[in-house]
């Protein structure tokens, strides 16, 4: 029993008008990290970290011998992911091919509807559907009895139950990385870098945003003293000298942003590491950019979206001109 989970080659496509570089499916990584805690052999294909053609990406999962083919799609991959779907049946390959991500996990009859070489959608945070997944092919269970999927069952689709079990955030278990081509993923600087999710979900109210449907509005954050203890094992362990924090709302609880720049202050890691972080225009000042300042960061990627007052309306920003210019 060996699961496979693939992340599509994305940045070949794009690389020429939008980011330069590249960072990990940290999803993935985190799927990867349950399995491996159930015992369960994984293996991850980053086509898009190591630019890979899909004959190649298929070629490299199908040498695993998969049991389970896990794909992840935004709405922009969506279309890669079903050709690799395709093309793995294709292939010869016969078992589940399940479809997890944003996209699918908004449209998920819609998603299995258009393709008939998927076999399910994982709904929402996966890492207790995928070893439950896992667990039930390896037993030669029916997929209909694993909570947080829709299943294709024959002509029909099933929607499972919800999933009630889902770990708090400083439960997970550790992210894979050590799955993942590492040397793939460099600051804009070039340098080694590495992702960190120090919270899940996002309370903001934005229009057009998949985060709160997708991880909840509930935003739950990790101790910070966990996040600086993976911190400094990145330093050690790979000589890491940028951290990404990917997190939708970086500094949405002020009193928490203070705890963790002292957890990283108290390590030492302002002076071996740099990190940047997402935020809104309202919810940083003076005081909290210093003080982050002096634990790391250097860079702060600010949610704007539009310049306009009727577009902030629509797009439900919470904010206003004035805010973006301060």
């Amino acid at each position: 029993m060996t699961v496979v989970l693939v992340n599509p080659n994305y940045q070949s496509n794009i690389e020429a008008i939008a980011q330069t570089t590249v960072g990990p499916p940290m999803g993935l990584a985190y799927l990867a990290g349950a399995l491996r805690a159930a015992d369960i052999p994984v293996r991850i294909v980053d086509a898009n970290g190591l630019r890979l053609e899909d004959a190649e990406t298929i070629a490299r999962a199908r040498w695993h011998d998969a049991s389970l083919i896990g794909l992840t799609a935004t709405t922009p991959t969506i279309d890669l992911c079903i050709s690799l779907a395709r093309g793995f049946r294709f292939s010869g390959y016969k078992g589940p091919i399940v479809l997890g991500g944003p996209h699918p996990s908004a449209l998920p009859e819609q998603t299995l509807n258009t393709e008939p070489a998927l076999t399910a959608v994982a709904l929402g945070e996966a890492e207790r559907t995928i070893v439950d997944l896992a667990q039930a092919i390896a037993a030669g269970r029916p997929l209909t009895e694993v909570a947080g999927l829709v299943v294709r069952d024959g002509d029909n689709l099933i929607r499972t139950p919800d999933r009630t079990d889902q770990p708090a955030v400083n439960d997970l278990a550790p992210p894979a990385r050590d799955l993942l081509p590492l040397d793939a993923y460099l600051s804009p600087d070039g340098s080694s870098t590495m992702t960190v999710i120090a919270s899940r979900g996002c309370p903001a109210p934005c229009s057009y945003c998949a985060v709160p449907r997708h991880f909840g509005r509930h935003l739950r954050r990790r101790d910070p003293d966990q996040i600086a203890d993976e911190i400094a094992d990145l330093v050690a362990r790979y000589n890491t000298k940028w951290i990404d924090f990917i997190d939708d709302t970086f500094t949405w609880n002020r009193t928490w942003v203070l705890n963790l720049c002292e957890a990283l202050r108290k390590r030492g890691l302002h002076k071996k590491i740099q990190w940047l972080c997402l935020t809104r225009v309202d919810r940083v000042d003076l005081e909290l950019l210093q003080i982050m300042r002096a634990a790391g960061c250097r860079r702060i990627e600010m949610g704007i979206e539009c310049a306009s007052v009727d577009g902030l309306e629509a797009l439900k920003k919470g904010i206003d001109e004035q805010q973006v210019i301060e």
